[in-house]
């Protein structure tokens, strides 16, 4: 969740008074819940007051100013901005920071839209393998011949989806039959639903993938091996030994930065990062620690797809 205010733009809105009260509220779990419209730019919560809850909430003007909706003496009759409304912002601040929640929230809303198109068959239907009447199979993914110079030439990264049937035959995806059950593996069948969220809608033989997705899919395979055209395997992720962000200067911010530290400490590895900042001159500078490790998992994914400003390789 993307919002726009931060801590110091908190403390503009309430001043020292209410912003220290509303922070106190919000860290005592004064704030019993609390949510974000941005199309609307509103906040909404409930805040909790003795044997009661007071319903708050709040309009984020387009030059980040506050227009207070909090039924409150101090937001009626000073027309000021109250503590309430202040606590719900450090309540909303913390979700925004909480990428596992986050996550979370986001996977069940795909998980209920996912199982909605299976109900109308858009998708190849798969149970665990060796179960009755289903087909065993593998997910197999491939780099087709030329995908260095298209991924370069057009931005996105070609991927070919096959899938290998015990016993020998192999068939693309989208030759599959859709009245078939497919017995799959869960790294495969995530894998696959993966692939399916990214298409939003049935997989193709051939994918054209962001890089933001083409790493999500490459932190799934978990020891499978990337097959390329002509070529050796790429190897897993898990053994990737660099990851690169690169981020231009005027695009570098607290929360960004804030948010970055907080997924390398969710989320460490053996992926040595480095962090290539470079102004609108074309002045660059490289920013390493050896004590800094990643691993590529689904926050780093989701803090990528936020912000395409930044740009992600591996093993470069």
């Amino acid at each position: 969740m993307k919002l726009p205010f931060n801590e110091i733009t908190i403390k503009e809105w309430g001043g020292p008074n209410a912003y220290r009260e509303g922070r106190l509220l919000s860290e005592r779990g004064g704030v019993s819940t609390a949510t974000w419209d941005p199309a609307e730019r509103t906040m909404q919560g409930l805040i909790v007051w003795g044997s009661h809850n007071i319903r708050t909430g709040a309009r984020v003007l387009s030059d980040n100013s506050l227009e207070n909706r909090c039924p409150c003496r101090d937001s009626v009759e000073r027309g000021v901005v109250c503590s309430h409304v202040i606590a719900l912002a450090f309540s909303l601040l913390a979700q925004s920071r909480d990428p596992e929640r986050e996550r979370k929230e986001q996977e069940e809303a795909r998980q209920a839209e996912h199982i909605r198109l299976l109900s109308e068959q858009a998708f190849l239907r798969r149970v665990p393998r060796g179960s009755a009447g289903a087909l065993d199979c593998s997910l197999r993914l491939v780099l087709p011949e030329g995908w260095q110079e298209e991924t370069r030439s057009e931005g996105l990264t070609p991927l070919e989806i096959l899938i290998d049937f015990d016993g020998g035959m192999t068939r693309r995806i989208d030759a599959v039959p859709r009245t078939i059950t497919l017995g799959m593996t869960d790294t495969d069948d995530s894998l696959l639903f993966v692939l399916e969220d990214i298409a939003a809608s049935r997989v193709p033989g051939r994918m054209h993938l962001k890089g933001a997705d083409f790493l999500s899919v490459l932190a799934l395979l978990k020891g499978k091996t990337l097959g390329v055209a002509g070529g050796e395997p790429v190897r897993s992720l898990e053994d990737t030994a660099r990851s690169t962000l690169s981020v231009s200067l005027d695009k570098l911010s607290t929360d960004m930065v804030q948010d970055l530290s907080e997924i390398l400490k969710e989320c460490p590895g053996n992926a040595e990062l480095f962090i290539n900042i470079h102004s609108a001159d074309n002045m660059k500078a490289r920013l390493f620690s050896r004590k800094t490790k990643i691993s590529v998992q689904k926050p780093l994914m989701h803090f990528l797809n936020e912000h395409p400003e930044i740009q992600f390789k591996v093993n470069e």
